[in-house]
């Protein structure tokens, strides 16, 4: 989730360098150990899409950039573009080339057993502030990061379960179970109302689908309703998040009792919308939303927190059409392999409509990695997964 971090600090900048630098290792020592030639990475007989993607994204900023307002921030963002977000496609490439049972049995123990530890480490620690900038500490965490890895974990789980005929059910079900109650202790609204939007259509997939074992989805709505009976309890000593959903329900006025988050973000929202409305072909460049017009709100608040009206205020229709153009290609690569598939990367634009700035949003652009599949890719693909 390095490609999630958003602070613009020398810290954060040396923090994903290093993870991307050790991604890199890491997947040259396996590759090896693999006897994987990692040129057939670059080489696949649609590669080309990835690279026509990510040129295609950095022309956009380049070119904008040169009327923006912010040269050096845009600078700085195209870096951590190509620090955060490039590394994470090819690494999931990789993944995808390599996939066996062994990675995807590693993957589900890494992840359920990351579920189980974050919850208690959570409930012991309490390592969220909810209103402030998140400091990288071992006490002081970012919710955002975290509410992201716990949604995509839960509805992972859930895709799973519904589908898995083996003995490791249980285990599955605990991941599931902690994975929900992360959501709601995570205090992010947005994952909570994702977790709503997003676990409706798995299910209804899964009754429409003849390959699904019905009584597993009875057993995972148990779980879910064990899952939420267990945050209701929750809430009843620890009211910080209920408190912040209670604020949300508040929205006459859009005064929300005053959540300084909220407001924030409407004030955000309002500002890009209004540069888009002053820029409209080709917005006010790449990094021009921070210090707008001199403008105090976009000196402390970098981006807008909306990736649709961050491509408007700084790229304009034309970086916009871009975007979903972008967009439209993706859901037409990914519904050929799995509607799961395709959820999970609503999940990501769903999290890029309430938080932080393009070039963190990796959980949305890791499935660019995906249009660099033929045919028989796919289908040997989906002989691996059941999502």
């Amino acid at each position: 989730m390095c490609g999630n971090i958003s602070n613009y600090t020398p810290g954060s900048f040396i923090v994903k360098l290093g993870l991307a630098i050790l991604l890199s290792i890491i997947i040259i020592i396996d590759a090896s150990i693999k006897k994987y030639n990692l040129k057939n990475l670059f080489g696949l007989k649609y590669s080309t899409n990835i690279y026509f993607i990510i040129i295609g994204f950095l022309a956009l900023f380049l070119i904008t950039l040169s009327w923006s307002n912010s040269i050096p921030f845009g600078m700085n963002k195209i870096l951590i573009f190509l620090v955060g977000i490039v590394p994470v496609i090819f690494a999931s490439l990789y993944l995808i080339e390599t996939i066996n049972k062994t990675r995807i049995s590693i993957f589900y123990f890494s992840i359920i057993t990351a579920s189980v530890l974050f919850v208690i480490l959570i409930v012991l620690l309490k390592p969220f502030d909810y209103n402030g900038n998140y400091i990288i500490s071992a006490t002081k965490w970012s919710h955002v990061i975290y509410a992201h890895f716990a949604l995509i974990t839960f509805l992972i789980l859930l895709m799973t379960i519904l589908f898995y005929k083996g003995k490791y059910i249980i285990f599955i079900s605990i991941g599931l179970f902690t994975s929900l109650i992360g959501i709601y202790i995570s205090g992010l609204r947005a994952g909570m109302l994702g977790a709503v939007i997003f676990t409706i259509p798995v299910i209804v997939i899964a009754l429409l689908d003849k390959k699904s074992i019905k009584k597993n989805i009875y057993f995972a709505l148990l779980v879910i309703i064990a899952g939420s009976v267990f945050c209701y309890v929750y809430s009843k000593t620890e009211k910080t998040v209920m408190a912040r959903i209670d604020n949300l329900a508040e929205y006459q006025n859009m005064k929300f009792n005053s959540d300084e988050t909220l407001l924030t973000r409407i004030d955000g929202y309002r500002i890009a919308f209004n540069m888009f409305k002053e820029h409209p072909i080709g917005g006010a460049g790449f990094g021009g939303f921070k210090n707008y017009k001199g403008n105090w709100f976009t000196n402390s608040h970098k981006y807008p927190h909306n990736i649709f009206l961050e491509f408007l205020a700084e790229t304009g229709s034309v970086g916009c059409l871009y975007f979903l153009f972008f967009l439209f290609y993706l859901v037409n690569v990914l519904r050929k392999i799995s509607p799961f598939l395709l959820i999970l990367f609503f999940t990501g634009l769903w999290f890029a409509l309430f938080s932080k700035d393009i070039p963190s949003q990796s959980l949305l652009f890791v499935f660019i990695s995906f249009t660099a599949l033929s045919a028989e890719q796919i289908i040997a693909l989906r002989s691996q997964i059941c999502l």
